[in-house]
């Protein structure tokens, strides 16, 4: 069993600065075995998804010491990148014994797009879409990845693995852009100020986070158009998508 304490991704000394970093950011990334273990070399590997490109072996040289634990350190240089990278590290000793770290995903966003202002202020409310309101049972017929709706608003969601131990969740309860304003004026009266989508774009899972095409609002929830037409009428109550 792999140690995990050799790297922590979210402990800032194994890895500065946290989580996503803006394209041009060098990312400091410290390795730290327990020095009883005798590891003498370390490597990172990187590959740049978008790109299809790998880096094969960066050297980490030994650091020092902090404690009873060897630090093994490089800097990964994001360059103009963005997307995804993919890195994992191998330890080695001299007596040919390696240690190979899992790999772990870094995302790297253009940082020359900003956040708007507002954002984050006053009252916000997050939507997952398909379980906020629904105005009628949809037919999935036809949709990406092969989909079943529940007749019944309270039914219990299919959380179990499938026959194949796959948890796929591929059941919709069909909430609606079309729902989501029918209540905009229930929102209003709570105070919201900002909605918070999660994803809405077309995707064969419940919660959409497997994107298929960023330029189509899902079928189910209803069309680029209905999008429009919510995000009008949410700015007609002083109310931010």
């Amino acid at each position: 069993m792999i140690d995990p304490s050799i790297f922590n991704a979210r402990d800032p000394r194994c890895k500065t600065p946290y989580g996503a970093v803006p394209s041009g950011t060098r990312v400091a990334l410290t390795l730290r075995p327990r020095r009883a273990d005798g590891w003498s070399r370390a490597v990172l590997r990187a590959r740049f998804e978008f790109r299809g490109e790998e880096i094969a072996e960066v050297p980490m040289p030994w650091t020092g010491l902090d404690g009873d634990r060897d630090l093994f350190s490089c800097a990964l240089d994001t360059g103009d990148y963005v997307g995804l990278v993919w890195y994992s590290f191998r330890l080695e000793r001299l007596d040919g014994k390696a240690l190979e770290l899992p790999e772990r995903q870094l995302t790297v966003y253009d940082g020359a797009h900003s956040v708007p202002a507002w954002f984050g202020e006053g009252v916000t409310y997050q939507i997952f879409p398909d379980r906020f309101r629904r105005t009628c049972v949809p037919d999935p017929a036809g949709m990406v990845g092969g989909r079943s709706v529940h007749t019944g608003w309270f039914e219990e969601p299919v959380w179990q693995p499938d026959a194949r131990g796959e948890v796929r969740n591929r059941d919709f309860f069909g909430g609606s852009l079309a729902g989501v304003e029918e209540k905009l004026d229930y929102l209003q009266s709570l105070g919201v100020e900002t909605l918070y989508f999660c994803p809405i774009f077309e995707a064969a899972e419940n919660h959409r986070y497997g994107t298929a095409d960023y330029e189509r609002v899902d079928p189910m929830l209803g069309s680029n158009e209905d999008f429009e037409d919510l995000c009008a009428a949410a700015r007609a109550r002083g109310i931010r998508v």
